[in-house]
Order: structure tokens, then sequence, then C-alpha cells
């Protein structure tokens, strides 16, 4: 084995910073203000009661679906918008489908812009 017969010497490094506190910089922000976040959550609740709306309506109306689907298979883009409109939903929608399913965005505004969208997708 092998033998040091002399001590091994480490040297000392003193800390980088020295002795001095590191400064602490923290941004500062503004005070919130929930309002467009509630204002965004009220608008939401419109949304739901619309999806509410048009899923009761696929749910509780074979003949409803039935009149959906056939339109979207004969790329009847108009005669499906207004089927969906016509449920009494209250805000705009934009309306996707290929053959595996419908998908529907809802868009609701909130103090003149769009704040909030729900998606829904079903499968058929």
């Amino acid at each position: 084995m092998y033998r040091y017969s002399y001590p091994l010497w480490i040297p000392y490094a003193p800390p980088a910073y020295g002795s001095y506190p590191m400064p602490q910089f923290r941004p500062t922000y503004p005070d919130v203000d929930p309002t467009t976040l509630t204002d965004s959550a009220k608008a939401f609740q419109s949304l739901m009661s619309d999806a509410h709306i048009i899923i009761e309506k696929f749910a509780t109306s074979p003949n409803f679906s039935q009149k959906v689907m056939k339109a979207a298979q004969q790329s009847n883009n108009e005669k499906v918008k207004q089927l969906i409109q016509g449920t009494g939903i209250q805000h705009p929608i934009e309306i996707h489908y290929n053959p595996d399913g419908i998908h529907l965005t809802l868009t609701a505004q909130s103090q003149n812009q769009d704040c909030c969208k729900m998606e829904l997708a079903f499968h058929w």
C-alpha cells in the first residue's frame, strides 16, 4: 500500500463574497385587484348554463342528435349551427366536427373583451 510520509496540505479558500451580507432583491408588485377575475368567473357561469343546455339536449333528444349528425355528415355547416343555436344558448359558438365527433367552443365577454372560453367535445 501507499504510505505518505508527509502531511497532506489543503489550502483554505475564503468565501467568495467575504463577510458582506448578500442583498435581497425582491420585486415589488402592485396590490392585486380581483375585479377582472370575478367578472370572468361570472361570465363563465353563464357559459356553463349554455353548456348545460347543449348537453341536456344531446342527452335527452335522440331526434335532435340525429339531425345534428345527419347535417354534419352532409357537411351542412349552417344547418348544424342553426340546430345548436336553436337550443336557446346565449353566447357565440364555434363548431367543428369530423367523423369522430363534434367540438363546440363557447365564448363569453367581460368588460368588452373575450374573457373565457369553454370547449365541449362529444364523440359520436
